[in-house]
């Protein structure tokens, strides 16, 4: 602890201070505490625009708009006109364009978002919303009470259904419904049994409200109805059905029924997810058609009759305004390769390493160049003269003509190689050539005092040249020792090597040397004078 130098003099009061302590300096806590403090200004700065924003939509001039308790309100409204549902259109084809981009490029994905099975099922749903939006812009003028308008308006609405229909099973297998929310795959079994059930409300109008009168075209609605049945009831025909009422009527009830049935099971589908109870507009569409579709059968439904609970045909899709996909404007506009430079990729890759480009002097002596081309591109030299001039100046077989002149002619062929070789002067031409490298690792050199690794001795070489001049049947085959067992053969020769007797006496040997003997007052010399 340190005094002020007030204190000191005694002219204050004491002020101690730590030595090394600055209190205005930021610490790793007082700078993490900043950031959260930034972070929840931002926050509480886009809560207050979205809560003036709700304001406004709920305290404007919209009288409608008072009482809507979700944005899908604002939706429907615009898409209800047939130019929103034509953008709408416009807009979903290029998504499923982009998709089909982007599935066809992006190969090695980071996410299962980006996968094949995912894209797919995307692509997939922007069909069948752009197939929605065709069938919504030409039901939306309203569709003519005749007997071929219904049916196609019922083909249409089963075409709907059915792109519907592949999507829900997309979305249902494994890899694909645990990436993809619950409130899609809801939102699509709805529409696939609403769509469906309006193909059935539409052949179900078409056969009870419209009877075959003496001015219809009978071939005609009798191949419509035919077009419209795969299989029919046994007992049943088209023209039986177009000229007989009670069977008329009775597969017009079935129809109906089918229809009910579509509707109460969208909106039971509708009541089972929570995200889907806030689109009101949606309920209200639900519930409209199910007591359309109510209100037609008690206009036919007779208490008195029989009731013949027949099971309705199944109505065969078709369309004639099919959704098309709007390709990218990146994959429409043709740009130049940036390697286009390097020439063909096929030869000029990384795999192969090349020389630096060589400048040779071609000059054609008795119209003969010395050598010949062959390949498409690049061009390569074969059958090269060594005595032409080219060869001279450090031409070599198999080398690539890059350049002739000024002239790029990586991408030329032979043909046009040789237009642009043909006549040339005494002074020649100078061309441009690269070699490849060898990529191959170099082989060892042989030695003749190397073998496997281990040098050779003099006597190794001599003993290899006698056995060399002796007879092969004479020759023995030596059997190859392994390496562990080299080393301990080697210690068993050299030790029988010193176990030879030898005639140098000298002395100069080791083992000529006399063994040393202890003191003469040592027991060990008096136990072995003894013995």
């Amino acid at each position: 602890l340190t005094d002020t130098p007030g204190s000191c003099c005694g002219s204050g009061p004491s002020v101690v201070y730590l030595p090394g302590c600055n209190p205005l300096a930021q610490t790793g806590r007082s700078k993490l505490q900043k950031q959260r403090a930034s972070l929840n200004q931002q926050i509480i700065k886009q809560m207050r625009m979205r809560a003036g924003a709700e304001n406004l939509l709920k305290y404007g001039p919209n009288s409608r708009a008072h009482t809507a308790k979700h944005p899908c309100t604002w939706i429907v409204r615009v898409c209800t006109k047939r130019g929103s549902l034509h953008n709408a259109q416009n807009t979903v084809s290029f998504l499923n364009g982009m998709l089909s981009h982007l599935k066809a490029t992006f190969t090695h994905t980071p996410s299962y978002d980006m996968s094949p099975a995912m894209v797919s099922m995307l692509i997939q749903l922007m069909i069948a919303q752009a197939q929605e939006c065709l069938f919504e812009k030409n039901a939306l003028p309203g569709v003519l009470n005749q007997f071929t308008s219904l049916i196609k308006m019922a083909q249409e609405a089963a075409k709907v259904s059915e792109i519907y229909d592949q999507v829900h099973q997309f979305m249902v297998q494994t890899p694909i419904k645990d990436n993809v929310p619950l409130f899609w795959s809801t939102m699509s079994q709805v529409k696939t049994n609403h769509y469906r059930a309006m193909a059935h409300h539409f052949l179900a109008s078409a056969l009870l409200d419209h009877e075959l009168g003496p001015n219809d075209d009978e071939d005609q609605q009798e191949k419509t109805l035919s077009q419209v049945y795969d299989q029919l009831p046994e007992g049943c025909s088209p023209l039986g059905i177009l000229k007989n009422k009670d069977e008329r009527e009775r597969i017009g009830k079935a129809h109906i029924r089918c229809a009910i049935s579509g509707h109460e099971e969208a909106l039971r589908n509708y009541s089972l997810c929570q995200h889907l109870e806030k689109l009101e507009a949606l309920q209200e569409i639900l519930k409209a058609s199910h007591r359309r579709s109510l209100d037609k059968y008690s206009d036919y439904d007779n208490e008195e009759e029989f009731v013949d609970y027949v099971e309705a045909p199944d109505i065969i899709s078709k369309t004639e305004h099919k959704a098309e996909m709007e390709l990218p404007a990146a994959t429409k506009v043709k740009v130049t390769d940036f390697f286009q430079r390097l020439g063909p990729l096929a030869v000029f890759s990384a795999k192969q390493k090349w020389t630096a480009p060589r400048k040779i002097r071609v000059c054609a002596e008795d119209r003969d160049l010395g050598f010949t081309l062959k390949g498409e591109a690049p061009v390569q030299v074969v059958s090269l003269d060594p005595l032409c001039p080219a060869a001279t100046d450090g031409l070599k077989e198999g080398d690539y003509i890059v350049a002739v002149g000024d002239k790029d002619t990586k991408w030329m062929a032979v043909s046009d190689m040789m237009r642009l070789l043909k006549d040339l002067d005494e002074e020649g031409i100078e061309i441009q050539v690269v070699s490849v490298i060898d990529n191959s690792p170099p082989m060892p050199t042989k030695s003749a005092t190397f073998s496997g690794n281990l040098p050779k001795t003099y006597s190794m070489i001599c003993l290899a040249h006698n056995d060399e001049d002796k007879p092969p049947k004479n020759r023995k085959v030596m059997k190859k020792s392994s390496f562990l067992s080299w080393g301990l053969k080697n210690k068993m020769k050299s030790a029988s090597t010193l176990s030879l007797p030898t005639d140098d006496h000298s002395g100069a040997l080791s083992w000529n040397k006399p063994i040393p003997t202890f003191p003469t007052s040592s027991t060990y010399n008096n136990n072995n004078n003894c013995h």
